[in-house]
Formats: structure tokens, C-alpha cells, sequence
């Protein structure tokens, strides 16, 4: 599924107050780089299609809740993860399991970022 033919009315939604969104499970394999995507503080991208991780991402800077589980076709590296973690100073709460190197991960996060929560999603 492809969210670009949605991107004008996202647009709307987030920059009138949204703050939380789920995507999970939606066979998505692009995020378009909503222009409001700044004001979310959840997202959840749990068990999508995507083949790298959306750059859209970057635009998130007040994420504090990310989902990335269950994406076994997209492979994360601990750049990418560095890079989450720069783009949004306020995140507490990341999820990985589930995709390629998820333990690899954890324990990159356990040690570069202790305070940020892998275990559970609580927006």
C-alpha cells in the first residue's frame, strides 16, 4: 500500500492536533514526508513492507513512542537507530523486535541510550 494518494489530508489531520498514529499492519511500503509529521508524538510502523527505513522519519522531532516491530524485509542498522535518536531528542520508547538484528540492536541502544525503554509501547 502506498500513502503518497493520502498525503494532502495527513497533512490536516497532524497539524490539527494529532499526536499519536497507528500504521501498524498496513502492508505499507512508503511514508510520505507528511510536513506536519513534527507534531506526532506516537507512531507505529509495526509489521509494514518498507525495505529501509522512511526518511520521513527524519521530520519527527517530537517522537517520543516509535513501533518498528515485525519487519523482517527491512534491515536496521545501529547508524539508523543513531540517527532516530538524533532527529527526535525526546524519544523514550523504541521498538525493534522482531526485525533482522533486533538483539543487536537492543544492545547497541542499552549502551548508547539507556534511557530510552525497548520493552514496551505506551503511548
Amino acid at each position: 500500500m502506498d500513502l503518497r494518494f493520502f498525503a494532502a489530508d495527513m497533512d490536516a489531520y497532524v497539524s490539527s492536533g494529532l499526536r499519536h498514529l497507528g500504521l501498524s499492519n498496513c502492508r505499507l511500503t512508503l511514508l510520505p514526508a507528511f510536513s506536519q509529521l513534527s507534531g506526532l508524538t506516537s507512531l507505529s510502523l509495526r509489521g509494514n513492507a518498507f525495505t529501509a527505513l522512511p526518511p520521513a522519519l527524519a521530520h519527527a522531532s517530537s517522537l517520543a513512542h516509535l513501533d518498528l516491530r515485525d519487519m523482517d524485509s527491512m534491515p536496521i542498522s545501529t547508524a539508523d537507530v543513531d540517527a532516530v535518536l538524533a532527529h527526535s531528542p525526546r524519544m523514550s520508547c523504541l521498538l525493534l523486535s522482531g526485525t533482522e538484528n533486533w538483539r543487536d540492536l537492543y544492545q547497541h541502544l542499552w549502551r548508547t541510550a539507556p534511557h530510552v525503554k525497548l520493552s514496551t509501547y505506551l503511548p
